[in-house]
């Protein structure tokens, strides 16, 4: 980036040179000349005062001979001492700059009398040579009644105009020849950073500097052709026109142009003279590149912005914005609708296959929506694995409906990636606007809750939003903030029940089980708050509170029956776990070996590695883990290998099946088969009837849990256990 400050510094400082440069080739009034120099230079570097002092022949004394900034009495009459002790002497000996920063503070100089009542705290002092005796002419003194750190540029500045401005001198008190006149400013400038060119009325060049022929590749033989035969390609173009502007109008242009002859950008500043113009240029072809590659970086980050990384999609940003414009531009014959889009299955492939598969997935996923939709319709990645498709110009709501089945069935074919082959759905949730009654906000929100309501009627369908979506959102949003206040004003209170060996018929365990007493609503079961309680992750605080109530109840009953809790997937991600398992046995007294915890396979679902480290940790403390809702998963089998279990629990909508339904008693078969495979303890839960009783006693099954036993029960009830079960 191009420091902005130093920028403006450097313009102001060439704008001086280029004035007081054409002033010094013209005038004859050494006064003038030196009250302009003093002006000139402070205007350039922002100080508050500055003087010119001629060195007397005895090199001895000082005297002021112009400045700006100075009180009555000063100019003409005030003198320094030229002593090693002053900063004016030391720069006279060494023929060097010499700079005081801050004079407060200075160790090396004195300083005149008259400097001091001036309030001045910085000086620069440079030297203004002088040619025409073994003298030079004086001093050139910047004065700033601020601290202030003169800059290496600032001083090759001041150099160069010092050296200017003594050249000046010289033409008016000893009248050369016009010539000797040229050269000796031709010295002066030549002290300049910038090329410079002085052509006359007729564009004839008078001067170039070293810089100019360098820079421009001009031979030495043509400096004194006409201007547009070396500097411009096409003298017709838009800088042949500034130049024109300038002379012609006698206005101080500034501009950029390219100049092919040498593919150079160059900064140029055009300064009317009384016969022509003083041209001062540079290049400028790596800023130039480096401002192009900054707009790149810049266009590109725009884009980014607004597309998704992976698939190249616009994001939730662009849709957002796209929306905002099409409701707020609706007509009622002009409809729209926004698909939601969820991909089914999508977390299982992605954690089993890798995250490159996953990836390369989307990318599939972003080429078939594209593909279904028409030209002016929008498909994007609003996060995750979750795409949204902007319909327009719909004639009626029914028309989405066209393009959500196009969806459902191009998202359904197989997919061949990394030399394997599967199969996902999506659910596809739809809302339209025909005016603009709905926000952009309303909209999504409207969108993502019919996804939802085709995701809980089992995927791969679509569905539209309807109104009592609506409420059942609120209904959510209302236990949500209800169940903050349930923590604290204890509405929660634990069920347990048995569960019972086959053989000896005995209890030998009791599962934990979590009711909300609601103060309006009554008793809510798990199955309606949970997922609130997950999402919100006030799960965290709930599963402690259960975790030490169940254990202080545990205490109380007999050593021969152990707890089982239940732990949520978001309880097992959390990296507490572990010690608040360990604080919690020590703090209650319970034994480890009577804490069993019922894991289910979707906690299990992300990175094995942690999943494994977790369950081991939390079988060195010595409780039991139990795989709770066997068989509803692809993987069960796979988790059964790899982690250390230590039963395994058969979901209930097998066991609802039995005898004779389904096939169930396949599947309960062969889950018995894996118990004793695997030397698992077996467990049935939801036993109901007798027939499903004996159809498990039958199969070898090693414990069972039901109504035909007993329904959870609260604690108080449970010292009767012998008459609350039935076998």
């Amino acid at each position: 980036m191009v420091n902005q400050d130093a920028e403006a510094i450097f313009i102001r400082q060439q704008d001086a040179f280029a004035k007081f440069g054409e002033m010094a080739l013209r005038s004859d009034d050494l006064s003038e000349i030196l009250h302009e120099a003093c002006r000139l230079v402070g205007d350039a570097l922002g100080t508050d005062l500055s003087k010119v002092m001629e060195l007397q022949e005895d090199r001895k004394t000082l005297i002021m001979r112009a400045g700006v900034g100075w009180g009555p009495g000063v100019i003409g009459e005030a003198t320094v001492k030229v002593e090693t002790g002053s900063s004016e002497g030391y720069a006279l000996q060494t023929g060097d700059p010499v700079i005081s920063p801050n004079i407060s503070s200075e160790t090396r100089f004195k300083y005149a009398k008259f400097i001091q009542d001036a309030g001045v705290k910085a000086i620069a002092n440079v030297i203004v040579p002088g040619r025409l005796s073994d003298r030079p002419y004086g001093i050139l003194q910047i004065d700033s009644r601020r601290p202030r750190d003169f800059t290496n540029a600032d001083v090759t500045f001041l150099r160069g105009y010092a050296n200017l401005l003594g050249a000046a001198v010289d033409r008016v008190r000893v009248s050369f020849e016009e010539h000797v006149n040229a050269e000796r400013l031709s010295i002066a400038l030549e002290s300049t950073t910038d090329s410079v060119i002085l052509v006359d009325s007729n564009w004839n060049i008078t001067y170039l500097n070293q810089h100019a022929l360098d820079l421009l590749g001009i031979e030495k033989h043509k400096a004194n052709s006409n201007f547009w035969s070396i500097f411009l390609d096409k003298p017709e173009g838009q800088a042949s026109k500034s130049f024109h502007t300038a002379l012609t109008e006698q206005k101080v242009l500034v501009f950029e142009d390219y100049f092919p002859r040498r593919r150079l950008w160059l900064e140029i500043r055009a300064y009317p003279t009384s016969g022509g113009l003083s041209i001062f240029f540079r290049d400028i072809s790596f800023r130039r590149a480096t401002e192009k590659e900054l707009q790149i970086a810049q266009d590109h980050a725009v884009y980014l912005s607004r597309h998704d990384g992976l698939t190249g999609l616009p994001n939730r940003a662009a849709l957002h914005d796209r929306l905002e414009t099409l409701l707020t531009a609706a007509r009622p014959e002009a409809g729209l609708a926004v698909l939601y889009l969820d991909l089914d299955g999508f977390k299982g492939i992605n954690d089993r296959l890798g995250h490159q598969v996953g990836d390369d997935l989307l990318k599939e996923v972003a080429v078939r929506l594209t593909g279904c939709i028409r030209g002016g319709d929008i498909a994007a990645r609003i996060g995750g694995d979750e795409f949204a498709i902007l319909e327009k110009n719909l004639d009626s709501p029914d028309g989405a409906s066209v393009l959500a089945k196009r969806l459902v069935q191009a998202l359904g074919l197989p997919y061949a990636l990394d030399g394997q082959q599967f199969t996902l759905s999506a659910s596809v949730g739809i809302t339209t606007a025909f005016d603009n009654s709905v926000d952009v906000i309303k909209l999504l929100k409207r969108a993502d809750l019919a996804m939802y309501s085709a995701k809980l009627s089992g995927g791969g369908t679509y569905s539209f939003f309807g109104n009592q979506m609506t409420e059942k959102e609120n209904d959510r949003q209302i236990l949500k903030q209800d169940l903050r206040k349930a923590i604290d004003q204890q509405q929660f209170e634990l069920y347990y029940q048995p569960i019972l060996d086959l053989i000896t018929e005995k209890v030998v365990c009791l599962e934990a089980l979590l009711r909300w007493h609601h103060p309006k609503r009554g008793l809510i079961s798990p199955g309606d708050f949970i997922s609130i309680a997950e999402e919100s992750g006030i799960i965290l605080i709930i599963g402690e509170w259960v975790l030490l109530a169940a254990c202080l109840e545990a205490v109380k009953w007999n050593d021969t029956i152990s707890l089982a809790v239940n732990l949520s997937p978001v309880q097992f991600r959390d990296s507490n776990l572990v010690q608040n398992v360990k604080e919690t046995l020590i703090r209650t007294g319970l034994a480890p070996n009577r804490l069993e915890f019922e894991i289910t396979e979707s906690a299990l679902l992300l990175d094995s590695d942690a999943n494994l480290f977790v369950l081991h940790a939390l079988k060195e403390i010595g409780v039991r883990i139990s795989m709770d809702d066997f068989g509803t998963g692809y993987s069960s089998l796979t988790y059964l290998r790899s982690f250390p279990f230590d039963k395994i629990k058969v979901d209930r909508s097998f066991v609802s099946d039995l005898p004779d339904g389904n096939g169930a008693d396949a599947i309960v078969h062969a889950v018995a088969v894996l118990g004793r495979s695997f030397n698992l303890t077996t467990t049935a839960e939801g036993v109901e009837t007798r027939e499903q009783l004996e159809c498990l006693r039958s199969e070898g099954y090693d414990q069972v849990q039901g109504y035909l036993f007993s329904k959870p029960v609260q604690s108080n009830q449970l010292h009767t256990m012998d008459a609350v079960v039935r076998f």
